[in-house]
């Protein structure tokens, strides 16, 4: 049996109806484990165990970009988490316990955090008076509060 991140096609359903809304096909060759929508609602950020995120058109499912975690050939590429910025940049988690902050085109990568000792399960951002905030959690039993200087714990 297929578990769920295997079908590599996602529907994208009203949220009030549950009707279906139109179909994208991810080209994701590995698990697809997050995905995060976009402030205005106009991208839709993909991102799978293949080690890509992938940028996509909302309204048509075009794909618009796409990147690939930093070539190490291991299952530390595999990327688990992602999400949008309240600026617009891309935040993704890999299991090597990296948080990359990608501009809103995926061209190019802003810094890498390393504070996690183990792998990291959840991301959150959020936008506060100082700027963009980012919450992680690790295996570590961990919890930083990512601001624009780095993290705090």
């Amino acid at each position: 049996s297929r578990g769920l991140g295997d079908v590599y096609k996602r529907q994208i359903l009203d949220g009030v109806t549950g009707d279906k809304q139109r179909t994208i096909t991810t080209d994701h060759t590995g698990t697809v484990m997050g995905v995060a929508w976009s402030k205005d609602g106009g991208l839709i950020a993909t991102c799978s165990t293949d080690a890509t995120v992938r940028l996509w058109n909302a309204v048509d499912g075009s794909k618009v970009a796409e990147t690939t975690a930093p070539a190490k050939k291991t299952v530390d590429d595999h990327v688990l988490g992602v999400s949008f910025l309240p600026d617009g940049r891309i935040v993704t988690v890999t299991l090597g316990s990296e948080i990359t902050f990608h501009s809103a085109d995926l061209k190019s990568v802003a810094g890498v955090w390393r504070d996690h000792s183990r792998p990291i399960v959840a991301i959150q951002s959020a936008s506060a008076a100082n700027g963009n905030q980012l919450v992680s959690v690790g295996v570590d039993s961990r919890v930083f509060s990512w601001g624009p200087t780095g993290a705090s714990p």
